[in-house]
């Protein structure tokens, strides 16, 4: 056995008015800075405080940036992903839905993930699909097909059958 040291850093604390801006309409990243920097903004109950204390174990604030720290499954766990407002997100949403051949919602989620954290990211994903013209000149089948999740199922009770002439 050996004995064990908790090291600790002593930095100045960044100016973060210009992080709280960013997040003016996400209450969720507001408590987030807040508890990370020991501050409590505004009247909050107990358990609110609790709440926002136990959160901030999976947040970081690096390079007057916030990011999630971990998360996502074992095949696809991130390190670190920068959190994004809403507002952000369908931007980004806009431009990966260009950029990837006007994708399907799952495919871009997946796409999304791996960089960024945002809440409510479905939502931000559906916006941007919906308000893509391209999408919407296609017409309605295919607009309605994008924002369907992926299901695909084989069972052992479907049949194939084939239909083959063959000439000489």
């Amino acid at each position: 056995m050996g004995l064990v040291h908790d090291l600790y850093h002593i930095a100045d604390l960044p100016d973060l008015t210009v992080l709280k801006e960013r997040f003016k309409d996400e209450p969720l990243y507001l408590d987030v800075i807040d508890a990370i920097i020991g501050l409590s903004s505004r009247e909050a109950t107990v358990r609110e405080k609790k709440r926002a204390q136990h959160r901030k174990t999976q947040y970081m604030i690096e390079d007057g940036k916030l990011w999630f720290v971990g998360g996502g499954s074992g095949t696809r766990a991130r390190a670190r992903r920068e959190c994004v407002s809403r507002t952000e997100a369908v931007v980004l949403a806009k431009a990966e839905h260009e950029q990837g051949g006007h994708w399907h919602r799952d495919a871009m989620k997946l796409a999304l993930l791996d960089r960024y954290h945002s809440p409510k990211l479905d939502e931000s994903i559906v916006k941007a699909i919906t308000d893509c013209a391209r999408c919407k000149n296609f017409g309605g089948t295919h607009l309605n097909s994008l924002l369907q999740p992926i299901t695909m199922y084989f069972t052992l009770t479907h049949r194939f059958h084939v239909d083959s002439t063959w000439t000489p």
